[in-house]
Formats: C-alpha cells, sequence, structure tokens
C-alpha cells in the first residue's frame, strides 16, 4: 500500500480514501509525537502520519469496542448536569485526540489501551464521535449550544443518551479517527451497554397514564400574560440555551419532559393550567415509574407545529392550538415503550369579560382586647366575571389610622402620621381603619388592564369596562401620572392591575364583653341555635371544614352541590359559618342556606394521606362515575379491566365507599372494583 509516496506495511495501515496530490498540497506542520514509552521522536509533518502517528491511531482504533456496564454508576458519562453533553463527550468534535485521550469519557472505557501522545495541541490526529440511531444514521452533536439546542439530532442524540443511561439498555456510538480533519480508515461502530436496567410494568405505566388523562383538562381558557414572550413562553422554551437542557426543548414535532425533571412539566406557564387537577400523587408516580411525558403542539385545525418558529407565530398572534400527551416508559429489555391515548387539551385566547363584580364583607371587623394587630382576618375579595367567581384573600396592606379619610389618604403623595401599635388596647382606642388589599386572580389580569387602560376613560368615568365593588362603580381614583390616587375620593377603592386596594374599620371589644367577640384564638365565636339546610355551591370541587377552634379540617370537606343539616350558625373574625357535624363548620360563602330545605343525597369526600391503587375487574365491560352529589355520569365511565391511582374516598348516608379518580368522579367499591395499595 502507498501512502503520500511512500511504502508502508498493509497490516499497519487502515488510512484510507485521501489521494496522494491532496495530502501533499497541505502545507506540513512540525509536531513533537511522544511513543508509548514516551520517548520524544522525530518531528513529523502533518500531511503524512509518521509511523508513531499511525501507532497511535491504531491503538485509538482498537480502544473502541463493545462494552457492558453492570452498573448505571459505572457507565460513561456521556450527559452533563444540565442534560446536554458533557464536555468530555463532545470535546472530540474539532479537538486533537491529545486532550481526548485525557478524557473523562475516554478513560471510563473498559479495556481502553494506554496510549502517551504529546500534549502538542497542534496534534493533526483527532476524533469525532457521535450516537448512532435506531436505523443506523449518526446524529451530529455540535458542541455549539446555541445551535445544538434547535436541532433534532441533538434532541434525539440527547433522548437516545439519556434513556440508556437512565434506564439501562445498549446505546450504539460511532467513531471516526480523523488525520488533518480527514477519515482514517473506516468508521468504528461499537455500543455501550448499561446492564442495570429499570423495569416499569406496562399495568403501572397504564395506571399513571390513565389517572393523568382523567384528570387532564379538555379546554383551557389563555389571558395575554399567557401569550407573552411570544410561542416560547408555551412550551418553556424562552429560557435561553444554557437552561434549555434541564427543561427539555422542541424540536420537530414534540417536547420530552424527563422523569427526572417531572417538576418542569408543571411548573411551565401554559401547560400548568391543562394540568391544575392532576394531583402531587399522580406528580410523584411519574417520577417513581421513571415515565417520560411527551407533549407534541398542533394549530387548531390539527396541523402539527414541528418547530420553535410556529410556536412563536401562536404566542404572537394568540391563536388557539392544542397540545397532545403520551407517555415513554423502560420494560426492562432496554426498549423505551410508548402509551399514547390521545390525551388532549385544546387552548384558546380567553374573551374578556365587559363587567366584574367585586364583593366584601364591609360590616366592621371585631377583634379581641389585647389582640395582635398582625392577626386580624380581613376576610376575601369575591369577583364574579359572568358565570365565573373567583375569591381573593384579603391581606393588611398599609398602617392603622384613626380615620378613614387618613387611611385613604396613606395612599396619595402626602400620607398622613400612622397608629405604630402591635397590640389593641380598647382602653386607649377601640376604632382604627386600615388599607387591606386583594390579588387580582389571574384569569381576570386581561380585564384590569383593559380596565386600566387610557381609552377606557373619558372624564374620568369608564366606558367599555366596568369594575364594581358592592354594588358602586368604580373611579380609576389616579392623578394624571397615574403615581397616587386622588385625596379623599368619595368611593374610596382603587384598583391596579395586581390588586385592588379597599379600607376595613377595626373595632376593638371590650375585655368584658370578650364572649361576642370574633378573634383567631380557640374561641368558637357567638354562636346561635337554628334550624334549616345548607348547600354547597357547584364553582369549586369541595369546600373546606372548620373545626370548633376556626382551623381548617386538612383530611374532609364537602362535595360540591351536596346538602347538610344545619343547627347552629356563629360567626369568627367576621366569617359566618354553620354547624354541618358536631365539631365541623362550614363558611357561609360557600353554601346557599333554607331554613326549610331538604337533604340532598351527596357524600363526605375524605383525602386519603397516601394515593392508593384500585384495579376494575372484567365483571363489567364499563363501570359507571358518580360526582360527590351521587348523580350518575351518562357521558363518562371507567373500561374494567383498567387500574387507578385514587387519592379521596367519599362516604354517602348509606355507609357506602366511593373512591375519586379525578376531582369530582368516584366510582363505587365491591362489583368487581377492588383497592390494591
Amino acid at each position: 500500500m502507498i501512502f503520500a509516496g511512500r511504502k508502508v506495511m498493509k497490516k499497519t495501515i487502515k488510512y484510507a480514501g485521501i489521494a496522494a496530490a491532496t495530502l501533499l498540497a497541505i502545507s506540513p506542520v512540525a509536531t513533537q509525537v511522544l511513543t508509548e514509552s514516551g520517548t520524544v521522536v522525530k518531528a513529523a509533518t502533518t500531511a503524512t502520519p509518521s509511523d508513531d502517528d499511525i501507532k497511535i491511531m491504531d491503538d485509538l482504533r482498537e480502544s473502541f469496542n463493545d462494552t457492558a456496564y453492570s452498573d448505571t454508576a459505572e457507565f460513561p458519562n456521556i450527559l452533563g448536569d444540565n442534560l446536554g453533553f458533557d464536555s468530555s463527550f463532545i470535546m472530540m468534535n474539532g479537538n486533537n485526540a491529545t486532550q481526548f485521550i485525557d478524557s473523562k469519557f475516554f478513560k471510563s472505557l473498559k479495556d481502553t489501551k494506554t496510549i502517551q501522545m504529546s500534549d502538542n495541541t497542534l496534534s493533526p490526529i483527532s476524533i469525532l464521535n457521535q450516537v448512532v440511531d435506531s436505523k443506523g444514521n449518526a446524529l451530529n452533536i455540535s458542541d455549539d449550544n446555541a445551535q445544538s439546542i434547535n436541532s433534532p439530532n441533538f434532541a434525539n442524540a440527547l433522548d437516545l443518551v439519556k434513556n440508556v443511561s437512565d434506564n439501562g439498555g445498549t446505546l450504539k456510538l460511532r467513531a471516526t479517527i480523523m488525520y488533518n480533519n480527514k477519515a482514517y480508515g473506516d468508521p468504528i461502530d461499537y455500543s455501550l451497554t448499561n446492564s442495570d436496567m429499570i423495569s416499569t410494568s406496562s399495568e403501572d405505566a397504564e395506571s399513571v397514564a390513565n389517572t393523568f388523562q382523567q384528570n387532564l383538562k379538555s379546554n383551557v381558557a389563555l389571558n395575554d400574560r399567557d401569550y407573552q414572550n411570544n410561542g416560547s413562553n408555551l412550551l418553556s422554551l424562552d429560557m435561553g440555551p444554557s437552561n434549555a437542557y434541564n427543561l427539555g426543548f422542541y424540536y420537530p414535532g414534540q417536547k420530552v419532559f424527563y422523569s427526572q425533571n417531572m417538576d418542569e412539566l408543571f411548573k411551565t406557564s401554559v401547560i400548568s393550567k391543562a394540568l391544575s387537577d392532576i394531583s402531587t400523587s399522580v406528580q410523584d408516580a411519574l417520577k417513581k415509574e421513571h415515565i417520560n411525558v411527551v407533549v407534541k403542539a398542533t394549530n387548531a385545525d390539527g396541523t402539527p407545529v414541528t418547530s420553535k418558529a410556529g410556536l412563536d407565530n401562536i404566542g404572537d398572534n394568540k391563536e388557539s392550538f392544542k397540545l397532545a400527551f403520551s407517555f415513554q416508559y423502560p420494560d426492562g429489555k432496554g426498549n423505551i415503550q410508548t402509551i399514547d391515548n390521545n390525551a388532549e387539551t385544546s387552548f384558546e385566547h380567553a374573551k374578556v369579560p365587559s363587567s366584574v363584580d367585586g364583593t366584601y364583607d364591609n360590616k366592621p371587623i371585631h377583634v379581641k382586647d389585647g389582640s395582635k394587630v398582625s392577626d386580624v382576618d380581613f376576610g376575601s375579595l369575591t369577583l364574579k366575571a359572568g358565570d365565573d367567581s373567583y375569591a381573593s384573600e384579603a391581606k393588611a396592606s398599609g398602617n392603622l389610622y384613626l380615620t378613614e379619610a387618613d387611611a385613604w389618604n396613606s395612599l396619595t403623595d402626602n400620607p398622613p402620621q400612622p397608629e405604630t401599635i402591635d397590640t389593641f388596647d380598647a382602653s386607649k382606642k377601640a376604632e382604627y381603619y386600615q388599607v387591606v388589599s386583594a390579588p387580582v386572580p389571574g384569569d381576570l389580569s386581561d380585564f384590569m388592564g383593559k380596565w386600566l387602560d387610557d381609552s377606557n376613560w373619558s372624564d374620568g368615568n369608564s366606558v367599555n369596562y366596568k369594575l364594581l365593588i358592592n354594588g358602586q362603580e368604580i373611579p380609576i381614583n389616579m392623578d394624571s401620572n397615574q403615581m397616587w390616587v386622588i385625596p379623599d375620593a368619595p368611593i374610596k377603592v382603587w384598583a391596579s392591575n395586581n390588586a385592588i386596594y379597599y379600607i376595613r374599620e377595626i373595632n376593638v371589644d371590650k375585655s368584658d364583653s370578650n364572649s361576642n367577640n370574633n378573634n383567631n384564638s380557640n374561641n368558637s365565636g357567638n354562636i346561635q341555635s337554628i334550624s334549616g339546610v345548607a348547600t354547597t355551591h357547584n364553582d369549586n370541587g369541595f369546600y373546606f371544614l372548620y373545626n370548633d377552634n376556626n382551623e381548617k379540617v386538612d383530611n374532609r370537606a364537602l362535595g360540591k352541590n351536596s346538602s347538610w343539616k344545619v343547627d347552629e350558625v356563629r360567626t369568627v373574625n367576621g366569617v359566618k359559618q354553620y354547624r354541618v357535624s358536631t365539631h365541623e363548620w362550614v363558611n357561609a360563602s360557600d353554601v346557599d342556606f333554607d331554613e326549610n330545605g331538604e337533604i340532598t343525597e351527596g357524600m363526605s369526600v375524605q383525602k386519603l394521606d397516601t394515593p392508593k391503587q384500585i384495579n376494575l375487574g372484567t365483571k363489567h365491560s364499563r363501570y359507571g362515575l358518580h360526582n360527590s352529589k351521587l348523580k350518575l355520569s351518562t357521558t363518562r365511565a371507567l373500561a374494567g379491566g383498567t387500574s387507578w391511582i385514587v387519592d379521596k374516598v367519599g362516604t354517602d348516608s348509606n355507609g357506602d365507599t366511593y373512591y375519586g379518580v379525578s376531582t369530582d368522579e368516584f366510582v363505587k367499591a365491591g362489583d368487581g372494583v377492588t383497592l390494591v395499595k
């Protein structure tokens, strides 16, 4: 065989595919090379490999062998901490073999041949390593993160490596030894096997996937804020290359949220709205069972969105779109299986209401003489927009003042002197005023933006969008620079994009009348005997209960549209409550009370401390679903032979048990429904 005009032994040379004329045209560069013994040999030109260069390249070739590792901890470090490719793995691209031989990746390969080279960075020998997919295609991996992040090959390679690293199986790689950036011999295909394979049973994976899908919202309305930062915001792509790996990234067709980083799926601003009904037990099960969640986007007409630019277009134009969810899990044989049950959520731009009506209890708040100022309970502000209702807890937003006017003027550019006390003392002053604020729910942020916009105001009066509090239409109450509220305004309510501010009066009751006070200590308020029925509302899945000390009950709640016998009423910290069992009370704001009402069938719901699994037998092809009012669904049911994760249990008036499989859907125990764990 002839290489660059000189004879070499055929068995030694595996360099092919480069014409002598091409090699001779390369300018020679002198480089010192060490032999395996460390002896410096005569410098060779980079146009023609020396015998020592050839030996080094042959030794490198013999180092890339199929290798199996018994423990995940032994498997070569290919991925970095942030889910990008580790520097010791990608350094081979465009860098010489001197650095690669000293890299963590190369040293982690079992049976690696001891090779010594000069540390001269001008060595003409380098190595190109690639990940090989199931079709035998070698995936180029750039070390330029800004380019790699939008590369399908990079994403595919990342998936292949991560699944083998985490779950076991065989990873196929291809190494090409380069001399002067030209291939020396044929590429070397080799494989690394992680024998420590993770296994998730198909039954467990399907159970988690079914529960996930059952609690996935079908439709979600997005406001302007959700569409901000264009389409990058839709799938958390706005984090930039340095942080994008640990969030996953979108490449043609899908974005993978890995089980080890599952929290990021539930933190994304848009996706989390579709997942808000999915319990923490399901989130934990995704991690425990090593299940990845794959998200795919389509336009409203079903056309796949295959690029970040396509997502950007949706965000820029606030278009409707759909997200489909599927699931990946390891089968214990080195394979990644997929569950695709067509779980899907449709998103559309929310319609902005033209009017929002807010109400709060404007009666004085009674506090106990000697109680702390910081313990005052200001109740909540309820905001209604059409059929939607939102409760926003009010918090102190300013100091105490002796008059309502002073409290209001504390928001102006010339605030009066406040009262500086930590504890109420009725002997000194029994009446105070304080500004409180209630956050504006995110679903109403678009309305508030339009209500505050200059185009909505003419001569101080709102035009298209109106805000009412306790029946009064609220003026903008801001000066021309929108910096301070207007002093001594007749209607003392001020609203910003994020909160609504109003004033509450606080009355300090003298010690001898403490039995009639409402406070945060362990009294039960002023109790009166009544008779009637309280029926819960239907805007929430359940309603909280409070014990005799006004402490929230953690493991019990009332289902929506359920009726309960009432025998006592009390008021604690300005909040009216009805007694529905011996030591349990429900807020009057959560129910409708009727002195002549009748009990409607319903169930008492108890949350489970630890989620459990139920199996549905094959005795029936379908198992009916009831809501907490015990109404049987005519459109939804569970298939026989399936398993479900449950996090709550309901009990009806007959003592029958129901397992909660979603926010307000229960399957009755018995007759083929069994509790497993």
